[in-house]
């Protein structure tokens, strides 16, 4: 998962944020640097790649982890897990609709490859 850092031409809110002229905003999505670029208020756009939250053959993902990590860690956590249980509940439970959404769109990868 890629998240990106945008330097602003203009004046500009992002999520209940005000920022200035020059400042950057950090850890954006593509949708959301799209967004802003569609607001004429975008000077610059830099791409990060995000580093696994967990290194390969670590113990599975659970509830617990994405429930009591941030918004952004726990879509990145999200985006690593392989198991549909803790996914379906993680959808159905889970009171942030951009954890939900990742959720329920890494379910829609793991049930469309079986």
């Amino acid at each position: 998962m890629k998240t990106y850092t945008v330097v602003l031409s203009g004046y500009a809110r992002h999520n209940g944020t005000r920022y200035k002229t020059g400042e950057e905003i950090t850890g954006l999505t593509e949708v959301e640097v799209k967004r802003l670029q569609r607001a004429r208020v975008v000077a610059e756009v830099r791409e990060k790649a995000v580093e696994p939250v967990t290194p390969p053959g670590a113990p599975s993902i659970t509830l617990d982890d994405i429930a009591g990590a941030n918004a952004k860690d726990a879509i990145a956590v999200i985006a690593q897990a392989t198991d549909v249980d803790v996914l379906r509940s993680v959808a159905e439970q889970d009171e942030r609709a951009t954890v939900k959404a990742a959720a329920e769109k890494r379910l829609a990868e793991l049930t469309e490859a079986e």
